[in-house]
C-alpha cells in the first residue's frame, strides 16, 4: 500500500464487513459496470470508431408518442442542433443491437432475450435496473455529448466532406425501416447519420490539430522540473484487523524493525522472512509481493508527509507512514534521489485482467492465454491486439485506445518489474507478448516498438498534450444541451 492510497485504505478499513451474499452481489455489480464501460468505450467513445456509428436519441413527451407522431417533440437540443423523438426510436434499436454485437464477442457479458420486452427483463438485480432503463440511460448520456460535439462543429464552421454526405444518403436509403417503430422515416435516419458523423469526424479533426512542439517540452522542463522528477522506492505495509490490539502492536514492531534497515538488500530480506515465517505465504505469492515492493513515481503520487520527507531524504533513508486509522503501518526506503528520467522508452499495449472481475485467478490466467492465442491467430498485429484490448482489458486509462501505453520508460514499474525487463530485452521485436502475473491480476503486454523520446521528454509531452486535449473537451462540454425529462413510453423492442 503506497502513501497516496492512505485515504482509500482508510475507507476500506472502516467499511462494514460484508457477508458472502453481499460480496457476491458487489462482485456482480462490478462486473456489470465493467462490461458497460468496455462496451461504451468500444462502441460509443467520443471521437473513436463506433461499433455501429455514433448515435443521437433522447426522452420524448408521452403525448407526442401516443398521438403517433414522433416528429412533434424535441427531446434534446443545443442552440443549432436537435434530436426528434423519431431519432430516439431509431437509435434505441441501434443501441440495443450494438450491445448485442458486443456481447456476442465478450464471454460472460450479460444479454437480454430479444423475444421479450426490455422492461420485463432485469439488467442488474442488485440495483433493480431493467434492460430498458439501462439502454435508455446510456444512450441519453451519449446524446448529450454528441449534441455538444455537433454544436462545437457548427460554431467552428465545420462541414462534412461531400463524399461522406453522399455515403450517408446512400446508407439511409438502403436502411430497412421495418425493424424500427412505425413513423421513423428515411429522412430521420439520414438526419441521425449526419449528426453522428459530424460529431465523430469533427472531434477527430479537432484533436488531430492539437500539437506539442519540442520547444514547448524543453520550456516546460526548465520552468517546472520538480513536477516531472521521479524516484524509486521500496514500500511495504503491515496491517491488522479491527479491535486486534496484539496485531497492531506486532505490526508497529515489524515496521520499526524494517525502518531500521540500512540497505535495499536488508529491507528485502526482512520482508521475505516476514512473509515466510509470519504470514507463511506460498513461494509464488511471496515472490510477486517482493517484486511489487519496487515503485517508481513522482511527488504527486504521495501524500504531504511523504513529499516533505522526500525533499531532504537521501538514498536508503527510510520513512514510516502511520496509517493506524486505517489499520496499517507503511515503511518506505528511498532507492534513488528525485531526478528527471533520462532512460530509454518503448511503446507497449496492455490488457489488464483482475481476479475480482473474472471470478478467480485461474479464470483470469485462462482468459489471458486465450487472448494471446486469439491475437496470434489474427496475425499478431498491433491492430489485432488493440481490438482485443478494447474488448477485454479492465484498464480504465488504456482500454479505449487499444491498450496503448506510449513512452514506457525503462525505470517504470507500473506493470511489474518483470514486464520492464522483458520490454527492454535486446532481442525484443514488434508482436512479442508477455504475461505478467500479479497477486490479484494478470497483465498481457504487447511490444509495439521503440520510442525515440527519453523518459522525461515523454512525460512532459504527454502532460502538455493532455492539457490541450482537456482544454478542447472542457470547451465542448461547457456547451448547453436542453433535455426534455418528462415521462416517456416508447414502443419496446
Amino acid at each position: 500500500m503506497s502513501g497516496k492510497k492512505k485515504s482509500n485504505a482508510k475507507k476500506r478499513a472502516n467499511a462494514p464487513r460484508m457477508n458472502e451474499a453481499q460480496r457476491e452481489q458487489a462482485r456482480l455489480a462490478r462486473k456489470h459496470a465493467d462490461y458497460k464501460n468496455r462496451w461504451l468505450g468500444i462502441g460509443f467513445g467520443i471521437g473513436g470508431a463506433a461499433l455501429l456509428g455514433f448515435a443521437l436519441y433522447g426522452f420524448v413527451t408521452a403525448d407526442a408518442v401516443r398521438s403517433g407522431d414522433l416528429h412533434k417533440s424535441i427531446p434534446a437540443q443545443s442552440d443549432h442542433c436537435q434530436v426528434t423523438s423519431a431519432m430516439l426510436s431509431y437509435y434505441l434499436r441501434e443501441h440495443a443491437d450494438s450491445y448485442l454485437a458486443y456481447a456476442a464477442e465478450t464471454p460472460g457479458a450479460p444479454v437480454f432475450d430479444t423475444e421479450k420486452p426490455l422492461r420485463a427483463q432485469m439488467y442488474n438485480e442488485a440495483e433493480g435496473t431493467t434492460w430498458y432503463e439501462f439502454l435508455m440511460e446510456t444512450t441519453m448520456n451519449t446524446v448529450q455529448e454528441t449534441l455538444r460535439n455537433c454544436e462545437a462543429a457548427y460554431r467552428a464552421g465545420y462541414e462534412l466532406p461531400e463524399d461522406v454526405q453522399q455515403q450517408i444518403a446512400k446508407d439511409a436509403a438502403e436502411t430497412d425501416l421495418t425493424k424500427y417503430q412505425a413513423g421513423v422515416t428515411e429522412e430521420d435516419v439520414e438526419s441521425v447519420m449526419t449528426l453522428q458523423m459530424t460529431s465523430r469526424l469533427y472531434m477527430e479533426e479537432a484533436k488531430s490539430e492539437i500539437a506539442v512542439t519540442e520547444e514547448e517540452v524543453q520550456a516546460e522542463a526548465k520552468a517546472d522540473p520538480k513536477t516531472y522528477e521521479l524516484f524509486s522506492m521500496l514500500i511495504y505495509s503491515f496491517s491488522w484487523d479491527e479491535n486486534d490490539a496484539a496485531g497492531e502492536q506486532a505490526a508497529r514492531k515489524h515496521a520499526e524493525e524494517l525502518a531500521a534497515c540500512k540497505t535495499p538488500e536488508a529491507f528485502t530480506d526482512y520482508v521475505r522472512q516476514y512473509m515466510e515465517q509470519e504470514e507463511q505465504l506460498p513461494a509464488e505469492t511471496a515472490a510477486q509481493r517482493l517484486n511489487g515492493m519496487h515503485m517508481t513515481a513522482g511527488y504527486s503520487s504521495y501524500n504531504e508527509d511523504t513529499q516533505k520527507w522526500l525533499e531532504t531524504a537521501k538514498p536508503y533513508d527510510t520513512f514510516t507512514l502511520d496509517g493506524s486509522q486505517a489499520r496499517y503501518m507503511e515503511v518506505i526506503m528511498l532507492e534513488t534521489e528525485p531526478a528527471l528520467d533520462t532512460s530509454d522508452c518503448v511503446d507497449l499495449r496492455i490488457i489488464y485482467l483482475t481476479e475480482s472481475t473474472q471470478g478467480s485467478m485461474d479464470a483470469a490466467k485462462t482468459l489471458a492465454a486465450n487472448i494471446q492465442q486469439a491475437c496470434k491467430d489474427s496475425g499478431g498485429t498491433p491492430e489485432s491486439f488493440a481490438k482485443l484490448a478494447q474488448q477485454y482489458s479492465e484498464s480504465s486509462t488504456t482500454a479505449a485506445n487499444g491498450g496503448l501505453v506510449e513512452g514506457y520508460s525503462r525505470i517504470r514499474t507500473t506493470y511489474g518489474t518483470e514486464t520492464t525487463e522483458w520490454a527492454f530485452s535486446a532481442d525484443r521485436k514488434q508482436g512479442d507478448m508477455f504475461l505478467c502475473e500479479r497477486e490479484t491480476a494478470v497483465i498481457i503486454a504487447y511490444y509495439e516498438g521503440k520510442n525515440d523520446r527519453c523518459g522525461w521528454e515523454n512525460q512532459i509531452y504527454a502532460a502538455l498534450l493532455r492539457q490541450k486535449n482537456d482544454a478542447l473537451l472542457s470547451g465542448v462540454s461547457s456547451l448547453s444541451v436542453v433535455k426534455d425529462l418528462k415521462a416517456v413510453e416508447l414502443a419496446d423492442i
